[in-house]
């Protein structure tokens, strides 16, 4: 059995033992002290106990004095110093004892039992008081005790118990002789007997040895909470006193003559049968009791684990629906939910967050966020630092990194999560996709822009085709007043020309502002295309290279013709001027399919078959800023004069 094993008597009842083991040592120093008293003041009853018996010897009085000092430190606060001081002690003491024997067996004889009070002890009569075997070797084992106090041997058992039970024993059974008038008790041979005092004292020292530490050994057993330790405590006093007491009242009672031998016999086991029977009976009724108290409490304590259980699997039966509740929530959201941990790492990843960014969950989770920008490092560091802290935000507008590398705008609101004591352990983040929302803004900001500006158009158009009537009239009068021969008509036709020229051009207008009538008619998009193509070609110059791609089985419009004309004019003119070092001009037209999700970035269009006509270019391109612009009227990157 380990020390980890070993019964221990803690709290107030090891206290309590521990207190008695101090109060047995102050009573033997009284009693050593009482003797030496007797010795120096030469009073027989004080040296010896009892008047006419064997006295204490002083030598065995100042052992008891230095076991009783070493025991009181070793219980008391440890230290070092009391340690040493007591160990000291216990030395000091088997010292004393070894030399008291050597004189037993070798010639050589120090006389240290005769050193305090020699007038007296040479003035004794009688036999010649020197420390008794039996008592130097009762001081060798409470001296051995005392140094192995706090040692274990490996089988788990303390043989400084052993060793004090050992000392006691001799103490007993002197005291057994003096009782029954024994000398082969309490005596060795022809040498001085051991004193009734000496016996007493080594009893109660003994004793303080056990209880000096009571959670270990055979005083945890005997002041454990069990059925065992309290048959003990009731058993083991009667055991030593009933048949001491029963043996002396046997012997008194024959010497008396109130019996003889064989009466003083069948007394003893009769008293004795009576007292065991009357203390079995009397623990028998308390394990009764104990058992039945015990009964009660396994069989209440089972019915609370069964409620308990029951409650248990109540509360989990409920937490596992919660759980599934918040699972299905999580994996259900519309919107993009992720969970990381203090240290960044990714914790949990929705079915929305996967379609957001494109990352699995199996490819993020246990790994740090891949989502963020590395230009916006900085700024994730900062709000992760800020939701730990304790200062969650929502709607914040980034931007986040997809798998495929493109950047989608998001709006994210976050929380801190919490462990069971309450401190910090992560956020959560809710990521809303705002890329279609921003795109339709900007969308109708254009549309509220060309709208305003369409409106201006369409009144200076109206008032400026008034003007142009005016002009167009009086030169058609002026043209037909002049002869044919005059050098004047010519600049009378220009002027008409350039009036036509304006005419067509706040016609352009008017259509701009939508206050001018289109005629859409069923054309053929390719058709369109072939038939400019040789004006195209006359266009462009010869290092650029312009190529067709027609479909064959394009599916007809309905729109302006002229109007669809001016566009490719236009969009021809302006890839011409991005390749001034020449290049490759391509017009394609196909049959397109929109899905459902291109109208959320385009506010106008509508799902379903469409007709795509692509004019692309190898020129210079377009910067962000000015893509942004493309659409706005009068917006031109050439230089004045140029378009």
């Amino acid at each position: 059995m380990t020390e980890a094993t070993l019964p221990r008597t803690t709290g107030q009842p090891g206290a309590r033992t521990r207190a008695l083991s101090r109060l047995a040592c102050a009573a033997v120093v009284a009693l050593a002290a009482s003797v030496l008293a007797g010795w120096w003041l030469d009073h027989p009853g004080l040296r010896s106990g009892i008047a006419g018996r064997v006295a204490m010897n002083p030598a065995t009085a100042v052992g008891f004095i230095l076991s009783s000092l070493s025991l009181y430190l070793l219980t008391g606060p440890p230290s070092p110093r009391s340690l040493r001081v007591a160990r000291l002690g216990a030395v000091a003491v088997a010292l004393l004892a070894l030399l008291c024997l050597v004189r037993i067996v070798t010639p050589w004889d120090l006389g240290l039992d005769r050193l305090l009070f020699a007038d007296q002890l040479a003035s004794h009569g009688g036999q010649p008081n020197r420390m008794a075997p039996n008592t130097a070797v009762s001081f060798l084992l409470l001296a051995a005790a005392l140094l192995l106090l706090d040692y274990r041997a490996p089988g788990g058992w303390r043989p400084a118990q052993g060793l004090a039970l050992l000392a006691g024993g001799f103490g007993f059974f002197a005291v057994a002789g003096y009782v029954y008038g024994s000398s082969a008790l309490y005596g060795v041979g022809t040498f001085i007997p051991m004193a009734v005092n000496t016996a007493v004292g080594f009893l109660i020292l003994s004793a303080g040895v056990l209880c000096a530490r009571p959670g270990h050994g055979l005083p945890a057993f005997l002041l454990g909470p069990g059925a065992g330790a309290l048959l003990a405590r009731r058993l083991l006093p009667a055991a030593f006193i009933v048949p001491l007491v029963l043996g002396w009242l046997r012997l008194e009672g024959e010497k008396l003559g109130l019996y003889d031998a064989a009466g003083g016999i069948s007394f003893m086991v009769s008293a004795t049968t009576v007292i065991l029977a009357a203390l079995v009976w009397r623990c028998a009724a308390e394990l009764n009791r104990s058992d039945l108290a015990r009964s009660r409490a396994e069989r209440s304590l089972r019915e609370l684990n069964g409620r308990l259980e029951a409650g248990v699997a109540e509360r989990t039966e409920k937490l596992g629906r919660v759980n599934d509740e918040l699972r299905a929530l999580f994996d259900a959201s519309p919107l993009a939910i992720c969970s990381l941990t203090r240290a960044g790492q990714v914790r949990s990843w929705n079915r929305a967050a996967e379609q957001l960014f494109g990352w699995t969950a199996d490819e993020v989770i246990g790994r740090p966020l891949p989502n963020v920008p590395p230009d916006l490092l900085e700024e994730y560091r900062s709000l992760r630092t800020r939701v730990l802290t304790g200062n969650p935000f929502t709607n914040h507008e980034t931007r986040r990194t997809r798998k495929d590398g493109h950047e989608v705008e998001v709006s994210i609101s976050t929380a801190p999560l919490h462990d069971p004591t309450g401190a910090t352990s992560g956020l959560v983040a809710v990521y809303l996709d705002v890329s279609s929302r921003k795109s339709l803004e900007s969308q109708l900001r254009q549309a509220q822009k060309m709208e305003a500006v369409g409106r201006l158009a369409g009144g200076v158009a109206h008032d400026f085709n008034n003007m142009l009537t005016v002009i167009q009239t009086s030169a058609e009068f002026l043209l037909a007043d002049l002869d044919s021969r005059d050098e004047r008509r010519a600049d009378a036709a220009e002027i008409r020309n350039t009036a036509e020229r304006a005419a067509r051009l706040t016609r352009q207008l008017l259509a701009f502002s939508r206050q001018q009538v289109l005629e859409p008619r069923v054309v053929d998009l390719s058709g369109i295309v072939s038939d400019l193509e040789p004006m195209l070609r006359r266009m462009v110059e010869e290092s650029i290279t312009l190529q067709t791609r027609l479909s064959a089985n394009l599916y007809r419009v309905r729109a302006d013709r002229s109007q669809l004309e001016q566009v490719i004019l236009n969009l021809v003119v302006n890839a011409r001027d991005a390749m001034p070092g020449g290049g490759r001009l391509l017009i394609e037209t196909a049959n397109v399919m929109l899905d459902a999700h291109y109208p959320r970035s385009h506010l106008k269009a509508q799902p379903g078959a469409h007709v795509a006509l692509t004019v692309s270019d190898t020129g210079c391109g377009m910067d962000a800023m000015t893509q942004a612009r493309i659409f706005e009227p009068f917006f031109t990157t050439k230089a004045v004069g140029h378009g």
